[in-house]
Order: C-alpha cells, then structure tokens, then sequence
C-alpha cells in the first residue's frame, strides 16, 4: 500500500509540473506574441505595459553645420587692424566709433571688440579681473580657465579667459601693446546653456584666436 502512494504522489508531481509548464507556455504565447487587445488573461493596457517598458533616454541637442574656415582684413580709422571671417561683419558703433562687433547673425553669435588708448594699463587690468570675479561669485561660472598671450614680435600681450558655466558671455579677452589695448568677448543670443553651445563656443574660440594672433597695432 506505500508503495501505490509513493508511486502516485510522484505521478501526481509530474502531472502538476507538467500542467504548470503548459500554463506558463500558454501564458507567454498570450501575453509577448498574441496581437495587443487579443490577450485572453489580460486586459489591452498591462500587456503594452509589459512589450513597452519605457527606457530613459540621454539628453541630445541639434548638430550645428559650420562653414569653412576664411578670413578677411579690417582696417579700422583707429590705430589697430586684424582678420576676421568671411561669414561675419565688422560693425563699429555710431557713440564709439573704435568700439567694433564682429556679427555673425546666421549663428546668433558675437565678437564685442572695444578699443582704448592705455593711460592706465594697471587699471585695465584689474577692470578684466574685477569682470571675471563678479561672474565666479554670481554662480554662473563653475570654472574659469586662464592662457596666456605672448608675441613680442607683434607686440601682442594678454589674457584670454575661458567661461565655464551658464555665462553671458563664454570668452573674454584682453591684449595690448603697452601703448593700446583691445578687449573682446564672446556672446550668443540665446539663453545661456553651456552643453548645447559647447560646439559653437569652440567654433568662435577659435575666430577670436585668430583675431588675436593678426592684430597689428598702428
């Protein structure tokens, strides 16, 4: 009499497994491959809720095209000239006529250029710094990376400050002679995003470099 249990406990086992493995065969097949709408265990909503499981996607921004790179002389009635691209345009303000924007509408973008006669270098100097100290304590730059501007051959000495961070403006500048000097910065018409105008800073870094480097004072 043992014996006939044993052996039907273990029959009833493998029918109970083999019933389940039926179900959940049969349970997959209505949930994964059946048509949406069609299941017969359950409702339209928890299925798409299992086929769709919605997976979180980085942020992206728009790829920017840029032309080639080409550059033009200006000559200013001021005592200073320099190259800028061929995709901008040199615009000097009516209230200061040494005061120049090199424009580049297409791109929202914008190099302010002011130039001045030095009486007081010293003065200058601690004004560019005073600048980049209100913009750290503002919070709206996390980082400011200096370089250095050194052509004794041009007599072109200076500082270019790299923003980094949600800035008005992502780069300034100050170069001078001892005799002259030019202060630039670079804006964009835009609400500050330092992510997405990361392309286009280094794009115009790169136009405001080569000002720098062509500058001839006169």
């Amino acid at each position: 009499m043992n014996v006939i249990r044993t052996h039907r406990s273990k029959i009833l086992l493998a029918v109970s497994l083999i019933l389940v493995l039926i179900l959940a065969v049969f349970v997959y097949v209505d949930i994964f491959l059946r048509e949406p709408g069609k299941s017969l265990l359950i409702p339209k909503r928890f299925v798409e809720e299992f086929r769709e499981t919605p997976i979180p996607k980085p942020r992206a921004y728009f790829r920017i095209e840029f032309p080639e790179k080409e550059y033009r002389i200006f000559q200013s009635d001021c005592n200073i000239s320099f190259e800028y691209p061929v995709y901008s345009e040199v615009v000097s303000l009516k209230e200061h006529p040494c005061w120049f924007d090199v424009s580049t509408p297409e791109y929202g973008a914008k190099i302010h250029l002011t130039y001045h006669p030095i009486d007081n270098l010293q003065r200058l100097e601690e004004n560019e710094y005073e600048f980049i100290s209100k913009q750290i304590a503002s919070g709206e730059a996390n980082d400011v990376e200096s370089t250095v501007i050194q052509d004794t051959e041009k007599r072109i000495y200076g500082l270019i400050y790299d923003l980094v961070g949600n800035t008005a403006t992502s780069l300034t500048f100050f170069v001078s002679d001892s005799t002259s000097s030019l202060r630039g910065s670079l804006y964009f018409y835009v609400t500050p995003n330092y992510d997405s105008l990361a392309p286009a800073i280094d794009f115009f870094r790169k136009d405001v470099v080569h000002l720098i480097n062509t500058i001839s004072w006169k």
